[in-house]
């Protein structure tokens, strides 16, 4: 964890590793022009990349971000992603409908990029980054849209690998009294603690599982396997069911814990039908304070 991180806090976990990059990522060597695709680039585009950072127009580096790796030089792509690791990761971070994140946040994996060759600081400072950013997107995000960030996670690391990173910030989910009303409302990731991951984590699982029961596969670029097998596998691990089971048991009127530990064992099972034997059939939403999930409709 980078220093400085508050591992009860996401968007602080999530401002530690950034600034963390900015950090390591300072002060690396400008290339000079660019050896890119000609065809989709400029002269001078290819020499702005290759110079200040800082100084690249917002969408030419929108497009480098979602740009293929096959678009640029392998002996270059990999210094030329470490160079816009700030200003690319701070975008998904706090300006994220600028970019489509799984796109933005694919190049580390890709081969070209030679991840595995980058000075140990430089590859723990980008996994640090992404896993600050699944913390918060637990808490923050769409369920959906958890699932395409984890897309260009997996290209690194497998699924369970990057929910380790972030268990320290797993728990009961924080609540606090609605004034005048005595009844308890979810904290959010920029007001309370980080324990509301865990809260997250329901309601991926209950998204994810009723989606891949549906024949919805993780829409995910060139990722290191089957990615129904990837899901399927890390969903149905024992880690992931008892935690849900665990949750379920804190609060037995979670609809969401409910539908996440059904869904679980159709999926298991291959057998969708168990989803209509909850009242209402899946995907109603619950609206209880423990998992924060809103009511369908």
């Amino acid at each position: 964890m980078p220093a400085g991180a508050d591992p009860d806090r996401p968007d602080r976990r999530l401002a530690a590793a950034l600034a963390e990059v900015d950090r390591v990522f300072a002060g690396l060597p400008r290339p000079g022009p660019v050896d890119g695709c000609t065809w989709c680039y400029s002269a001078d585009d290819l020499v702005r990349l290759g110079g200040d950072p800082d100084e690249v127009p917002d969408d030419l580096l929108r497009s480098f971000a979602h740009e293929g790796a096959d678009h640029w030089s392998a002996d270059q792509y990999g210094l030329l992603w470490r160079r816009f690791a700030p200003r690319v990761l701070r975008t998904v971070a706090y300006h994220r409908d600028e970019l489509v994140v799984p796109w933005a946040l694919r190049g580390p994996g890709s081969p070209s990029a030679g991840f595995g060759r980058w000075p140990p600081a430089h590859r723990d400072a980008v996994t640090g980054a992404y896993a600050a950013l699944l913390a918060v997107a637990l808490v923050d995000w769409p369920s959906g849209d958890v699932v395409e960030l984890l897309g260009p996670l997996v290209r690194l690391d497998d699924i369970a690998a990057w929910f380790a990173r972030i268990d320290p910030l797993a728990g009961d989910p924080p609540t606090t009294p609605a004034p005048g009303t005595g009844s308890v409302v979810k904290v959010g990731v920029a007001a309370g603690a980080g324990p509301v991951v865990e809260a997250g984590l329901v309601r991926l699982v209950a998204h994810w599982a009723v989606e891949l029961l549906d024949g919805t596969p993780p829409h995910w670029y060139d990722p290191p396997g089957d990615p129904v097998g990837l899901a399927t596998g890390w969903l149905c691990s024992p880690a992931v069911r008892d935690r849900v089971a665990g949750f379920a048991r804190r609060y037995p009127g979670c609809r969401t814990a409910t539908e996440a530990g059904v869904a679980l064992t159709a999926l298991e099972l291959g057998e969708a039908e168990l989803l209509w034997e909850l009242p209402g059939g899946p995907g109603v939403g619950c609206g209880c304070p423990a998992c924060g999930d809103q009511p369908a409709g």
